[in-house]
């Protein structure tokens, strides 16, 4: 009777499976963590030149007219020739896009300025740089020198280089296709709080066979994208819902809340 009432005992403890559900593995957990972003005192050259920036920067985000707008230019073009390379990145910016109705675009002088500062290390002129090569704007299309320079920036921490380097693994652009960086580009930006990075994280996961967790992976992400905004996560959670059981979606929800609760602190 002992016996039997010892194996009664362990019967019913598996049975009752403690009441607490047990989700799988997520491959997800053992991808890297992002490099920091790190500012460089460097990209602001002399003292001078960093307050001609912010000067110039001040005048143009408050909307110029031409007299202001002209001295917004001298003083981003002092500071540039300083070692600014905020100031050379924005002058860029307005080659790039033109300025009201008195500064003309002039993309091949984008190129230029984006180059000069993504040469020298600027980050964010790494990657624009990257997307005048990735759109032909400018300069031939050519997305492996596109690829290099997203490569460059996400190198350094940033954000947009490696949503740029997943969209490049996914799509086959300077690179082979190669779902597995993809989606482990996608994860890092996730991580860093990017809505666009963690819808099309959900997206790809659930597609892929990297893990076998990938509908509860997909669903926590599709979760907190649509939490943080994005409009075609809140269907996809829609979509995913019924797939789910009522213990996997609970998880994924608990999860995904407790990940946004730890973003806000």
């Amino acid at each position: 009777m002992k016996r039997f009432g010892a194996l009664g005992f362990i019967c019913a403890f598996f049975l009752l499976g403690c009441g607490e559900y047990k989700p799988p593995t997520s491959a997800l957990d053992s991808l890297p963590t992002p490099k920091p972003y790190q500012y460089q005192k460097a990209w602001e050259g002399s003292e001078k030149a960093y307050e001609e920036f912010q000067e110039a920067d001040k005048i143009l985000k408050a909307g110029a007219d031409l007299e202001e707008f002209k001295k917004a230019y001298l003083l981003l073009s002092s500071a540039g020739k300083a070692g600014n390379l905020q100031a050379i990145c924005a002058i860029a910016s307005l080659n790039r896009t033109g300025y009201g109705g008195f500064f003309k675009k002039n993309l091949q002088n984008a190129v230029k300025y984006f180059k000069i500062a993504a040469e020298k290390g600027y980050p964010p002129a790494q990657h624009d740089l990257g997307s005048r090569y990735a759109m032909g704007e400018g300069v031939e299309q050519d997305h492996k020198e596109a690829f290099k320079w997203y490569q460059a920036s996400a190198d350094q921490g940033l954000v947009l280089g490696w949503i740029k380097l997943a969209q490049a693994y996914e799509r086959g652009e300077g690179v082979n296709v190669d779902l597995k960086l993809a989606i482990q580009h996608y994860y890092l930006a996730a991580l860093s709080n990017k809505p666009v990075a963690q819808y099309n994280l959900a997206v790809l996961v659930a597609k892929s066979d990297i893990t076998s967790a990938n509908k509860i992976d997909s669903h926590k992400w599709a979760i907190i994208a649509a939490a943080n905004g994005y409009n075609n996560a809140v269907s996809l959670v829609k979509l995913q819902q019924p797939l789910l059981t009522k213990e996997e979606r609970e998880y994924a929800e608990k999860w995904a809340k407790e990940w946004l609760e730890k973003k806000q602190n």
